[in-house]
Order: structure tokens, then sequence, then C-alpha cells
């Protein structure tokens, strides 16, 4: 086995950045250029924003901005276990402002959200004119109003010519329309992009073969689709619209409305909304998430709600969930796949509802042969920052073998090397698509599952986020 080759330099710590032919050689760009560095998940953007830093930290301050606290968490505790300079900070909307502004001026090196430095930078409390070097990871957010934006604009003001501004993403968009607005936005005007194609990456490739595992609707949610399906299309009909349109057309129609205060129409569009969201959890969720929804609606204090609520037929749907709250191809399926598993798994899903469904399936054993499962949701949707440390320290020990996540779960948290990442159903992006298998196949080789349910909204999805991806990577070629 040959021995690993490791950076070295006085600023950074011994043996601990590996030498990566192709990571040095973005840095280098990167160093001489405002670049996006376009790299897949597990391929070291973190590791090239190092490089990048020991080139800059003689020129001023640096800024690393990250979207979430646990992402600003996990490269403050990167850059401490990296980086020999002890004057390094985390800012972020729990710190008070004056503290912020003391912070910021006393640190060589800052980690924070973007949104916290956008609050300052607008209040005037901080100066970005001593920043050599802005970090944006995840950087395809830099569309519309997201901070980031405002940040590159502030930081071309203060610092013109001389400072440095570096991108990081795994996927920045499915178009080379998309790919260009996030350059612009944040004045970079050089891309380095490597994929699994990339000859110099090839040596750190793993294998993630993806299988589709397709399901199909149980008799009994065919006819609660069916009875679902019907609700809509009256509420349609109400509207003089045809029964095949799609969202987009529903949408476009309730701007006309609410811009014309037909309240009734608005009210009747919200049912079609309603209505339509209910159908997609039956054909993509089960009846878990369904059930959920149903006890939401009933709870709802709109009109739209109200009507659904009346029609009997509604009653009957609800009837049905409580019945069979377990019924659900999808769950057996997730049965099956870890049947003889053993190792590391991430499931991802949509919906909360479902996330709770699949631990508790895990939790009595049903699912499980040995297998712990722990939840691992946003803190919007029940869990605090210290609780999502906590479970992602408990799954790194060993405690569970499988985390059930939401979204949370695809962007870039610190989450130890996994032998299989399961889509409890397909996603329509490619950014969110490959963030989720990039969660596989970091130091050793994984696989994904993606479940299917036919002919429903699932198989949509499928095509449309292959397509994406395919568009993407024309876009990276050609870039």
């Amino acid at each position: 086995m040959a021995l690993k080759k490791f950076v070295n330099h006085p600023l950074l710590k011994r043996d601990v950045v590996e030498y990566r032919e192709f990571q040095v050689s973005i840095a280098t760009t990167a160093a001489e250029h405002d670049t996006m560095v376009v790299v897949g998940t597990g391929l070291g953007k973190s590791q090239i924003a190092m490089l990048v830093m020991l080139t800059r930290l003689d020129k001023g301050q640096i800024l690393v901005l990250a979207p979430t606290r646990p992402l600003v968490d996990q490269h403050y505790n990167l850059i401490k276990n990296t980086i020999a300079v002890d004057a390094v900070t985390r800012l972020d909307g729990t710190i008070k402002p004056e503290d912020r502004k003391m912070a910021f001026v006393g640190h060589q090196v800052i980690v924070s959200t973007p949104q916290t430095i956008r609050n300052d930078l607008v209040k005037q409390r901080i100066s970005l004119a001593n920043v050599s070097l802005i970090v944006y990871d995840e950087c395809h957010r830099a569309v519309g109003n997201y901070a980031y934006c405002d940040i590159a604009m502030y930081y071309k003001m203060y610092r013109a010519n001389d400072g440095r501004s570096l991108g990081l993403t795994a996927s920045p968009g499915h178009t080379t329309q998309k790919l260009q607005e996030v350059m612009e936005n944040l004045r970079l005007t050089k891309a380095e992009v490597r994929t699994e194609e990339s000859e110099d990456v090839a040596p750190y490739i793993q294998t993630v073969p993806v299988e589709i595992r397709y399901v199909e609707l149980t008799r009994i949610m065919e006819k609660v689709r069916d009875m679902l399906t019907d609700m809509y299309n009256d509420a349609l009909d109400e509207l003089g619209l045809r029964h095949a349109i799609s969202k987009s057309e529903i949408l476009a129609k309730q701007k006309k409305a609410a811009a014309t205060k037909q309240y009734r129409a608005m009210s009747t569009i919200a049912r079609v909304l309603k209505l339509s969201h209910a159908i997609l959890l039956v054909e993509t969720q089960g009846f878990s998430s369904l059930g959920e929804y149903v006890r939401k609606i009933h709870d709802d204090e709109t009109k739209a709600a109200a009507r659904i609520r009346a029609d009997p037929r509604w009653d009957h749907i609800g009837h049905m969930c409580t019945a069979q709250p377990d019924v659900d191809p999808k769950i057996f399926e997730l049965d099956d796949v870890f049947r003889k598993f053993r190792g590391k798994a991430l499931v991802f899903c949509t919906y909360r509802a479902t996330v709770e469904a699949i631990t508790r399936y895990f939790e009595i054993n049903r699912i499980g042969h040995g297998i712990k499962a722990a939840r691992f949701v946003g803190q919007n949707k029940g869990m605090t920052q210290k609780e999502q440390k906590r479970t992602v320290q408990q799954f790194k020990d060993g405690k569970y073998d499988v985390l059930v996540c939401t979204s949370i779960g695809e962007e870039g948290i610190d989450i130890s090397q996994v032998d299989l990442v399961v889509f409890y159903e397909p996603v329509p992006s490619a950014i969110r698509s490959i963030q989720r298998k990039g969660r596989t196949g970091r130091t050793r080789a994984g696989e994904c599952v993606i479940l299917v349910t036919k002919k429903t909204a699932d198989e949509v999805m499928l095509r449309v986020a292959d397509k994406k991806i395919a568009s993407m990577k024309k876009a990276l070629r050609v870039t």
C-alpha cells in the first residue's frame, strides 16, 4: 500500500491535509482568480478552501460563510483543527450585535451565517475593507435575494480589485444560465470543475451504484387516490378549468384572482392546491403522511379547508387512513432493503410525518433486524441544534445504524461515511439528488436505492431529476 502524502505549510498542522493533485491544482487557480469550485460531494471542497486560505492569511482577514449554523460549526472546527492560527471565531444571530462587532474586528478568520453578516453590513457594524478572502460554501444559493448576493456587492465596494472570492458547491444548477447567474452574483471569473469523469479525480472516486426499486399502490390506496382526484376535479370544474392542468397554471390563476380580488375563486384555488397535495401524499408517501395531513385540514380554519371537510368523501378518506395507517408498499420495500443490510445508512424523506412513520417502524422492529434508527430533522421541524449535534455524534459513535432525514441531511453536514443512501421518493432537483447520493461512497464503495411508486408523481420526478442532472453535466462541460 502506498504511503499517504500530506500538504506541508508553515501554517498547516502536520499530516492533516492529504495531498491530492487535483485539489492543489484547483487551489492554485483560486489563489489567483475569483473562482467557483465545482467538485463532487466528498472530494474535499473544504480542503481546497483551506489551501486557498493559506495564500491569503498574510493579506488580511478571511470570512467563511455557510448557510446554516451546523455548517458554520463544521467549518469552524475544521479550521481550528487544520490551520495553526488562534484568532478564529464563529458568528451567528444568537450572538448580541455589539459582541459580534467586537469579535469580527478582533479575529483573523471569521466563520458565519450569511444573514448575520448581511445584517451587520446593512447596520454598518462591520466593514469588509480588511477582508482578503470570502469563501461562499454551497454557493449555488447565490440567486435572488439570498444574502450571498448582497455580501458580494458590499465586498466589491469595499475591496475592489485586491480581494479574493471563492465559491464552493457540488452542484451549481442544471443549466448554463443558472451557473452563470451564480458566478455573476458572486463576481466570480473562473470555474474549476471536476466530475466523476475527470481523469485526475478518478483515483478518489468510489463506486455508488443506483438501484431503482419500483412498488405499486395497494387497492385501498388507489381507491383513496381516485376519491381525492374526483374531489380535485370537482373543484377545478367550479373554476371552469380543464382537468389536465399543471400546478404552474393553477398558481398563475391564483395570482390573477388575487390581483382582481376574486375571493371566491381564490378560496376554490386554495382547495384545489390542498387536494393536489393530498394526492401527492397518498401516491408518494402512504397513509401515515396522508393521515397527518387529514388531521392538519381538520384544524385548518380557512374556507377552503372547511369546504374539503364538508365533503363526505373526505370523512371516508380519513377513516381509511386511520384504519390502515401502515398500508404503505414503500415501507414493505424498505424492510426488504434492510433485511440483510449491515452498516450505516441514511434514509431521506421529504416530509416529517414520513420520517416519524419510518422511525417508528424501526423502533417496533417490523423493520430493523437488529438495526437502530434515529430521526434527523431541521430546527423548524422539532429538533434543536443541540439535539442535532448529539444525534449525529451518536450515529458516528455507533449508537444508531440509520438516520431517517429530511433535507437537513443533504447539505454539507459532517455525517461520517455511510454505506447506503435511500431516497424514499425521487426529488426533481439535480442539486438535491447529487447531494443525497454524495453522502455515501466517500471513503469506500456505497450504494444508493431510490423507491418509486409506479404510475404516480414519483415516476415524473425521477425523469425530471435525471434530465436535470444530464443537463447540469452538459452545462459544466461547456464552462
